[in-house]
Formats: C-alpha cells, sequence, structure tokens
C-alpha cells in the first residue's frame, strides 16, 4: 500500500477535524505471512497489536485491508518466499484467520471492514463463499470490498470522503444510505464491483448527539509494493 494519500489517511484526516487525539486512533499495519517463520513472527505481533487496542473502549471501528488477488482461484496475496521473489497466495479462509489472528480478531468484531482487492475475488464461487464464511466468523457489522483486476484507490476516494462525513459525522446509517454514497463518483461504478454485507444486531444503541467517542482507523497491508493501472468491469452491488 502506499501509505501517502491512502484511503485510510484520507478518512483520518477528513476526521481530525471532528476529533481530539483522545477520541481517535490511526493505526498502519503492514503483514508477511510467505513462511512459517515470518508467519509466527506475525502472530505475536497481532497478539500484542490486540491487546494495545483492547485497552481501549471503541464505539466505532474502521478497518481497512489492502491486498492482491491470485487470478486464476482468488486467493490472497499473504507474503514473499523464503527467498523474497515469490509472492505466496493463500486460500481466503486462511488469510482472514491469520491476518486476524487472536486476540487481533476482537477488534473486527462489529466493525467497519473495506477489503480492497487489485484482482478478482467474488467472480469464483469458492472464493466469495470462503469470504462469506470469513465475515460470518468474525462478524463485522459492516463488509464493503471493492474488487476488480486493477484496482485504483483513486476512484474511490470521493466515496469514501461522503462515507466519513454522511456516516461518522452526521451520523446516518451506512447500508441506508450506500447507494447514495456509491452514485457520489460516476467513475466508481465503471471501475469496480462492489460487495457490501451487513450483519445486523452487533452494535448498542447510538450514543446522545455531540457525546465524543473513541474511533480507531486501522490499515492492513503486505509488504508488496505494486503500481496497478488500467480500468475493471461493471459495478454490481448486492
Amino acid at each position: 500500500m502506499e501509505h501517502q494519500g491512502s484511503l485510510p489517511q484520507l478518512l483520518h484526516t477528513t476526521l481530525q477535524e471532528y476529533h481530539t487525539e483522545d477520541s481517535l486512533t490511526y493505526k498502519e499495519v503492514t503483514f508477511d505471512l510467505g513462511t512459517n517463520t515470518k508467519l509466527a513472527q506475525w502472530i505475536r505481533k497481532a497478539g500484542r497489536l490486540g491487546t494495545r487496542l483492547a485497552a481501549w473502549d471503541f464505539r466505532r471501528k474502521i478497518i481497512f485491508v489492502t491486498v492482491h488477488s491470485e487470478v486464476t482461484r482468488g486467493d490472497l496475496f499473504a507474503g514473499k518466499n523464503e527467498g523474497g521473489e515469490d509472492v505466496v497466495a493463500t486460500a481466503i479462509e486462511d488469510f482472514m484467520h491469520y491476518v486476524f489472528a487472536p486476540p487481533l480478531h476482537e477488534l473486527v468484531h462489529a466493525s467497519t471492514l473495506f477489503m480492497l482487492t487489485c484482482g478478482h475475488l467474488v467472480v469464483f464461487e469458492e472464493s466469495f463463499m470462503a469470504m462469506k464464511q470469513a465475515i460470518t466468523c468474525l462478524r463485522p457489522e459492516y463488509t464493503i470490498l471493492f474488487t476488480t483486476p486493477d484496482f485504483i484507490s483513486a476512484v474511490t476516494k470521493m466515496f469514501t470522503v461522503a462515507y466519513s462525513i454522511q456516516v461518522l459525522v452526521q451520523g446516518h446509517t451506512f447500508h441506508e444510505i450506500l447507494l447514495d454514497l456509491l452514485n457520489v463518483s460516476l467513475d466508481l461504478c465503471m471501475h469496480t464491483d462492489v460487495l457490501f454485507i451487513h450483519i445486523s444486531g452487533l452494535h448498542p444503541p447510538k450514543p446522545p448527539f455531540g457525546l465524543r467517542t473513541h474511533t480507531p482507523i486501522v490499515a492492513f497491508s503486505p509488504s508488496i509494493a505494486v503500481v496497478p493501472f488500467g480500468h475493471g468491469p461493471n459495478q454490481n452491488v448486492t
């Protein structure tokens, strides 16, 4: 992930005007699960991060995962091999299980999860069902997946700003205004497929208007640098 100007940073910048340092946390996390040694190191790192984040009483949790997918099966890139030359791809259910290794998986519960995937994820029935199963286990309140062969994050920036203002600042319900948010950018519908999943009943009632609650933004990305160009298929909203 290119950190400067990324979607998580854009969201963080937009929200800073409405929060103090005590009510807004921003974390960027890089993972590499390409070997057994790297995986063991990540699990320890995820444990420490999960423990630190668990000390906060979060009202809202926004998580971004930026990753590439393998073109023939939809497996997700997890890191690099022992020599650091080849990319290692893993099944979606394993990828989600290891990236959000306990106790980090507790952060995902009742969160809003953005999956930014350069490469098709939902065109393969097996990978689509595996993602649904992973979401069912992790139980974020909202999951939105942008998935296209050549993902261009700039196309989703207007959507991200509109989401931050209308949902996180003004308090509108995400699933009720989703189509309005998608229509903010005409390029979005021509560039990427969109998959939206909502699990209801996970959040307690909203606090009174004006009451500040702590909000973390956590961005996960692999230690792989790829600069994509091109256009994707038409938008589908489920």
